[in-house]
């Protein structure tokens, strides 16, 4: 499969097959003035959390992601803002204890591109992408017993991969 690479301002590499179209430059923001430089190697997958200032359950679903780090350590994990003020997203962050040791995870969706390209409509939106950039998984609103299931399935089979 032939694949297609974008490069995120920050220096973040994807290889999405079905993204390269569309998404010229990326049309992300570091939501951080000094964002640490990650190269995704899409050796198992991707997580992208797509979320807003305003959803408090966004704010529960990032804090259980992140009490979840050990499950997720081998994909990459984007946490991407849907507010349409760059300062609301951030003032969200603030009040996250543990979000300014991940400054390479959180980011700005500024021209909704991404939000359009993956047809989101309500925050909090989980997304699971395989190596190929395939999705997977997908889940809008709250995590469910089924869900949560369903969600821990799919990282272990990619894990396995």
């Amino acid at each position: 499969m032939f694949l297609r690479f974008i490069t995120l301002s920050v220096g973040i590499t994807f290889a999405f097959p079905s993204l390269a179209q569309g998404i010229a430059r990326a049309g992300l923001e570091p939501l951080y003035s000094q964002p640490e430089v990650v190269k995704s190697t899409f050796s198992k997958g991707t997580l992208l959390q797509f979320w807003a200032s305003w959803c408090e359950s966004c704010r529960s679903v990032m804090d259980d992601l992140d009490r979840n780090k050990p499950r997720l350590k081998s994909l990459d994990y984007l946490a991407i803002s849907i507010d349409v003020k760059r300062a609301d997203a951030t003032a969200a962050l603030s009040g996250l204890s543990w979000a300014g040791k991940r400054p390479g995870r959180f980011f700005w969706d500024a021209n909704q591109i991404w939000a359009k390209r993956f047809g989101i409509t309500s925050a909090p939106t989980i997304i699971l992408l395989d190596a190929q950039g395939s999705e997977v998984f997908r889940l809008a609103g709250h995590f469910t017993a089924d869900s949560t299931l369903t969600f821990n399935e799919k990282i272990a089979a990619l894990q396995t991969k």
